[in-house]
């Protein structure tokens, strides 16, 4: 019915469900991201990368239907039917990438629907990779080859030193979905000056090497503000 609020009836990873009839408002950190259409899935980020469920649904309709698979049968299918899964993943990586830039504020939400930034979120797909982490996770250690962290869900903490050996600790800072840690490192070479480390279990987005480099080309707002 109109007003539901589905996500309390879509367990952590272990349902996921088509809509129907009807439509749905989809919110992420207390913002409206989108609405969904039948044919669309619901609660499949949580099954596809096993972490929270990461936005609340509510009916937009007088009445809503909908189809329940436990998440073995809705695995099953995505390895029945041919190119499937290749095809929920991309789209659930632009939703992803989508709600990432409305947090960022590198999308007006109000202007620049999904619809309307299929094409940029698309681009930015081929640059980065989906990644679930838990709390206490070392994400990134001093020294080592660094990585551009893009906060989707959760939050982390991240410590910048000065380069060399036993130089002191300059800052620690903590991000909110949106927020993104490793870009200096990426920028400045040579093994990374931060160590980035997880305060929550959540999701990111993960740009490695030229990853790095081709995301920056996608978003030169991005590059601007590194």
């Amino acid at each position: 019915r109109l007003g539901v609020n589905f996500t309390d009836w879509l367990p952590h990873n272990l349902q996921a469900r088509i809509l129907l009839h009807g439509s749905l408002a989809v919110s992420a950190g207390g913002q409206k991201i989108a609405n969904r259409k039948p044919c669309a899935f619901l609660g499949e980020i949580a099954l596809l990368y096993d972490c929270e469920r990461t936005a609340s649904v509510i009916a937009g309709d007088e009445v809503c239907s909908v189809l329940t698979l436990r998440a073995e049968h809705f695995q099953r299918m995505l390895d029945k039917v041919p190119k499937l899964r290749e095809q929920v993943e991309v789209e659930q990586r632009c939703r992803i990438i989508y709600t990432a830039l409305v947090f960022a504020r590198m999308l007006d939400k109000e202007v620049d629907t999904e619809e309307s930034s299929k094409d940029l979120c698309a681009a930015v797909a081929r640059c980065v990779t989906v990644r679930a982490f838990r709390a206490d996770e070392v994400l990134q250690g001093a020294g080592l080859p660094g990585a551009f962290y893009w906060l989707y869900q959760g939050t982390l903490s991240c410590t910048l030193s000065r380069r060399g050996v036993g130089q002191p600790k300059v800052s620690t800072a903590s991000f909110k979905p949106g927020g993104y840690a490793g870009g200096i490192s990426m920028l400045l070479g040579g093994g990374s000056t931060e160590e980035v480390v997880a305060t929550s279990s959540g999701l990111l987005l993960e740009a490695k090497g030229e990853q790095f480099f081709e995301l920056l080309g996608c978003l030169p707002r991005l590059a601007c503000e590194l």
